[in-house]
């Protein structure tokens, strides 16, 4: 009879050492997994909701954090999935909690819609796993919701303009007059306006024989305009920089010049406009007078330059922007 007990008391031997820690070293019990719950989703249908809250705690697990299978209600530690409609996009918010109810960490995504989700579900979880901010998360091809919507501008509109001029050429005891032509390019907006120019004339009174009466402009400049009001029509005042090549008689020569306008722009709600402007500029430097007109100076230097004049064009525009 002892004979036949002895097994049995052996095997529950073992048993006794196995369950006291003897023997073999034991398998570690994993952490227990938190709680992912389903949240308030008011507007969202219930699957779409558990579809959601399954797939941020997907990307949560896959941080390396132990999350339960969702449901809709749990104590403890948990992560909570909920979303919000706004309008037709939809806000995602996932947050942390610990035992004690507090709140660990908590982010929100602004989706455009609800099959964003795949997008943003690994940015919103290692945005709360690691406690980074949610702009930390964003690469180039993970971009969703407001994030990636084209970003509203200021209005203005780019316009070409062609136009023609009238004026004359002062200084150095002398007026001539000049027509001819002012082709543009500028940007403009409610208030402001900013403008390219090439503008040239020549005298309608000039005498080839007697070189009298010669007068030429060409002029390169940039500048900005201030429109007083943003109706259909306004006054503007301007300036800017310009280099004029200028010729009066034996007057000629190229310098900077800044220039000042006034004028006033009709039609400004459509999509082309008619402006008017009186316009001055005034050359930085002196022009060469040359050996022909003494009159002026009676010093020459050896290339046959004579003293200086001063010229001052100002002339009067219609133009055309389109």
């Amino acid at each position: 009879m002892m004979t036949a007990l002895k097994p049995t008391v052996a095997y529950a031997a073992v048993l006794a050492a196995l369950a006291l820690g003897a023997g073999p070293a034991r398998a570690e019990t994993p952490a227990a997994a938190r709680a992912c719950v389903v949240g308030t989703h008011a507007g969202i249908p219930d699957a779409d909701a558990l579809t959601v809250a399954s797939m941020v705690c997907e990307e949560v697990r896959a941080q390396g954090q132990p999350v339960a299978a969702p449901v809709t209600e749990a104590t403890g530690p948990r992560y909570v999935v909920s979303m919000q409609k706004l309008g037709e996009s939809v806000v995602l918010r996932l947050t942390e909690f610990d035992a004690t109810d507090g709140v660990v960490a908590g982010r929100i995504l602004n989706l455009e819609k609800i099959e964003d989700v795949p997008v943003a579900a690994p940015r919103i979880a290692r945005a709360v796993v690691d406690k980074v901010p949610i702009e930390a998360t964003r690469q180039m091809d993970n971009l969703v919701g407001a994030e990636a919507r084209v970003q509203p501008k200021m209005d203005g509109e780019a316009l070409w303009s062609l136009g023609v001029l009238t004026g004359f050429v002062t200084g150095a005891a002398m007026s001539m007059p000049l027509v001819g032509a002012d082709l543009g390019a500028g940007y403009e907006m409610g208030d402001w306006g900013i403008n390219a120019n090439m503008r040239f004339g020549v005298s309608s009174s000039s005498n080839v024989e007697t070189r009298s009466g010669e007068a030429a402009m060409f002029t390169l400049s940039v500048g900005a305009r201030y429109f007083f009001d943003p109706s259909g029509g306004s006054l503007f005042a301007g300036g800017g920089l310009g280099f004029d090549a200028l010729t009066v008689d034996e007057i000629d020569g190229i310098q900077p010049a800044p220039y000042a306008e006034f004028g006033y722009e009709l039609f400004r709600l459509a999509e082309s406009r008619l402006a008017i402007a009186v316009r001055a500029d005034v050359p930085l430097g002196s022009m060469a007078i040359d050996e022909y007109t003494s009159k002026y100076s009676d010093e020459c230097n050896d290339a046959g330059r004579c003293g200086s004049g001063y010229l001052l064009p100002v002339t009067l525009s219609v133009s055309y922007a389109f």
